[in-house]
């Protein structure tokens, strides 16, 4: 592992508190936000969006860790999250082989620095395994546990494989900056 790449910790959240992170994204879902998938890449997951006001109390913690070890490894310019920050819940379904083909995380307006990513899944599932592109394909199985969590550079190129079975679900969010000169 390169330690500049992207950094994880296991089984942050209990499946207690995972249940009431999608209660969260349940009861607070912003219908007004639209998907915007990687261009020219096959997305078949459905998204699920809510505001960071919302969870702050839940990812507190995993934002102070974030800001940690970008402090410890990286030395990224960044800003912490906002309260009208969108948050992801992702679900990769079985049924459609739902899956995200390469991409990289990019926006429009500033360097999206960082991706977040918690195993949210509340039930079993078979695939959907998360790689990064480091040099080769590496399957990540840091990420293969409900409760555990990743964040990479977002430059990286990844890519989540079909699910072949059940339901993977995984809560993202970006942590972005001012642009790299």
């Amino acid at each position: 592992m390169n330690k500049f790449d992207y950094y994880y910790w296991p089984k942050v959240y209990s499946d207690n508190e995972l249940l009431e992170l999608h209660d969260i994204f349940k009861n607070t879902c912003d219908e007004t936000v639209v998907d915007e998938p990687a261009e020219n890449v096959i997305k078949t997951s459905s998204v699920t969006f809510s505001k960071w006001h919302h969870f702050k109390n839940k990812l507190d913690k995993l934002e102070q860790c974030v800001l940690f070890v970008n402090t410890e490894y990286f030395g990224y310019n960044l800003w912490p999250q906002y309260d009208n920050n969108n948050v992801f819940l992702n679900e990769y379904d079985s049924k459609r082989k739902a899956e995200y083909d390469w991409h990289i995380d990019t926006d429009d307006l500033f360097d999206v620095k960082f991706t977040v990513i918690i195993n949210a899944s509340v039930e079993n599932y078979k695939g959907g395994e998360f790689n990064l592109f480091l040099n080769k394909p590496t399957h990540i199985n840091k990420l293969d546990n409900p409760g555990d969590v990743i964040v990479f550079k977002s430059n990286l190129y990844h890519k989540v494989y079909p699910v072949s079975d059940g339901k993977r679900h995984s809560i993202s969010m970006f942590y972005k900056g001012p642009r790299f000169v």
